[in-house]
């Protein structure tokens, strides 16, 4: 007999049919979990919501240039300005968008 069906085949030929299908169900079920929680952070993932940049965001790394001296307040005023001018508005006050015939939605 070689060392290999003293350790592995002789120890699961050891076992009755009963245990060896129980410990298949549990190989599967763990297989199935592992799987499920993959298919879900990905899912999730995909699916986030990505939200645009605020305001302050945009303009953080112009306020640390601005700290450091390598921006004078004119031209982080002037970027500021620039910044609230195009930055969007919030999904609440937004006006309601129209269609290609002029009328507003519902």
């Amino acid at each position: 007999m070689s060392v290999v069906q003293e350790g592995g085949v002789g120890l699961l030929a050891a076992l009755s049919p009963e245990v060896r299908y129980n410990i298949g169900l549990v190989v599967v079920l763990v297989s199935l979990v592992v799987a499920g929680v993959a298919v879900y952070r990905a899912w999730r993932e995909v699916n986030e919501d990505v939200e645009p940049a605020t305001t302050e965001e945009l303009l953080a790394s112009f306020k640390q240039a601005r700290y450091a001296g390598d921006l004078d307040e004119e031209e982080y005023a002037r970027v500021r300005r620039q910044v609230e001018q195009s930055a969007p508005l919030p999904p609440a006050s937004r006006p309601p968008q129209c269609d290609d015939q002029g009328s507003t939605p519902p």
